[in-house]
Parts: structure tokens; sequence; C-alpha cells
């Protein structure tokens, strides 16, 4: 996740409001590691109603948490119930309204500069009413789920990645060499997809100005009788439009799929590295490593979404510093 010039919109308004920040990033993290607990806590009760022992049950007193009887397990688990339920509605409401924010701000700078600009320097409507509508979407996705979204599932990640550390090393390095690889093929694909998202934004700005321009011209057309021409035209239009967001939705496919794809290879690859002879390792830290995997497979699958949140959201960037610097609508 390389910075580039039009990410500077995001610090700046990171920089505005620090406190909102540090707080989704706390509560988002509370979030998660509460939904990490409350699987693996749920051992603890077979363990103590049982009597038996469970993956579950190690795994919890491996991150030192010593549960002796059913009332205290009770509690945990409803200590554990609510910080969820609180930390997950913070978290919720907080990357919202820090989003919407930042739209907000956006949005407000392109009106005035687009309302002041030189009369041969405006553009067309249609590429006006893009920027309030598809580019603000984009640049709330990549503030919230790109920007946000990449700090609060690598924050958990990384948590869960040292507990794994802690059980074997080497298993370790191989999980994070994979992930490496799999963040970078998703980054690979995301950028191939750049010129067919600029290609279909294009095509709708220029299909909205002309519905915007027939409409303008409504009574002239019927005057002259040019209805059909208007309609074969608009159909055209529609056609090109058609034509690059299914270029563009294959790929986005592509990548969806891939994201899972790719989680099931890397968790395969771990276990085929479980029977290898240079990884020592006990079927029950086998089993443990296992569980923690797939309970981080929901932050995995939100971290190879990044690129694409990111790659969408600075290509609206990009059309909004052009309004603001240069007084252009492109």
């Amino acid at each position: 996740m390389l910075l580039r010039s039009e990410d500077h919109f995001a610090r700046e308004h990171l920089k505005r409001n620090p406190a909102a920040f540090v707080g989704i990033v706390v509560f988002g993290f509370v979030n998660s590691c509460a939904s990490f607990l409350l699987p693996v806590s749920i051992g603890e009760f077979f363990a103590l109603h049982f009597h038996s022992q469970s993956s579950k049950a190690a795994l919890l007193q491996t991150l030192g948490i010593h549960v002796e009887s059913l009332q205290a397990f009770f509690l945990l688990f409803g200590a554990v119930l609510i910080a969820k339920a609180i930390a997950g509605y913070i978290e919720n409401v907080a990357t919202f309204s820090q989003g919407e924010l930042f739209v907000k701000h956006l949005r407000e700078k392109v009106f005035g500069s687009q309302i002041n600009a030189e009369p041969n320097s405006k553009g067309s409507y249609g590429k006006y009413l893009l920027r309030y509508s598809n580019d603000m979407k984009a640049v709330q996705n990549y503030f919230s789920k790109g920007i946000l979204g990449a700090i609060k599932n690598g924050l958990f990640l990384l948590t869960g990645t040292a507990m794994i550390a802690a059980i074997n090393p080497m298993l370790t390095l191989i999980l994070l060499s994979l992930l490496l690889l799999a963040t970078g093929a998703i980054y690979c694909l995301s950028a191939y997809q750049r010129p067919f998202i600029s290609t279909s934004r294009s095509n709708r700005s220029s299909l909205l100005a002309f519905v915007a321009r027939s409409f303008s011209r409504f009574d002239k057309l019927k005057q002259r009788q040019l209805e059909q021409g208007a309609v074969d035209e608009f159909n055209r239009r529609s056609v090109d439009l058609y034509d690059a967001n299914m270029r563009s939705n294959k790929i986005e496919s592509l990548v969806q799929v891939t994201s899972a794809f790719l989680i099931f290879v890397m968790i395969g690859i771990v276990l085929w590295q479980m029977t290898m002879p240079y990884v020592h390792i006990r079927s029950s830290d086998g089993v443990m490593i296992m569980l923690m995997i797939l309970m981080m497979q929901g932050a995995l699958r939100g971290l190879l979404r990044v690129p694409a949140f990111l790659n969408k959201g600075r290509i609206s960037l990009e059309k909004i510093e052009n309004i603001l610097v240069q007084g252009v609508t492109p």
C-alpha cells in the first residue's frame, strides 16, 4: 500500500481529527479481539462442564486466561460479549462519521471551486454531477474501508501472528511470506483494473452529460423532430458504458474470487508445511494454529480487499485534485 500524491487529502483529514482516528483503531481492535475470544472461550466451557480438554480451551490458556469455574466462565463470556457490542457500535458509528466528514469536506471544496471557475474552464454538467455521486462514494470507501480498514485489520492480524509465533516461529515465517505474496498478487490485479475503471467513469460522465444537454434543449429537439436521433445517440453511449462496466466488473469478480481462493491456498500450504520434517510441531499446537488462522480469515479477507478500495478512491481523488488545483473538471 504505497502512498501517492492524492493520499494527502486523507493525511490532512487524519491530522485534523487525531482523537477520532485513534478511537476508531482502538475500538476496532477491541471488537476484533472480542470476536476472537468468544468462540475460543466456548472451548473452556466444555473443559469445565464435561471435564474434557479441547484445543480452544488450550488456546485460551495459552493467551494467559485461566477460568476455574462455570460461574467465572459465564462472567468472562458476558463481559467479552458486552465489550464486543459496545466496541462494535462505537467503531461503526465513528468510522461512518469520519467517512462522511471526509467526503463532506471534499464535496464543499469541490463545489466552491466549480462555482467560482472561469466560464471557459467549465466542463460538461454530466462530469460535474459525477463528482458528487460515484466519485464521492469511491472516496468514502477509500477512506473508511481502505485506509481505516487496512489499519484495523492489520493490527488484528499482527496480534494473531504474534500468538502463532509464540507457538511455532517457523510456521509464522511461512504464513507471513504467503500473506505478502497474496497481498502483492491482489495489488497487481487492482492496478491492472485501474484503466478499466477510468474508462467506465468517463463513459458514465459522457452519458450523464448527454442526458443533461438533451433535456436542457428539450423544446428544440421537439421542434426540429430530432427525438429519434437523440435516442440513437443515447443508446450508443449506453452500449459503450455497458461494455466498459462489463470489462471492469470481470476484473472485479476475479479480484474477489482470488482473495477467497488465496486464503485457503495459504491454509493448505501451512498444513502441507506441517508434514515437513524441519517443522517440529505437536498435534495440539497444529490444531490451535489452524483455529487461529480460521479466526483471522475475516481480517485477511478485509485486508486483501484494501487495494481495490484504494485504487478506485485514488482515481476519484485525482479528478477532484484537478478541480481544486487547476479549476478543471476532468
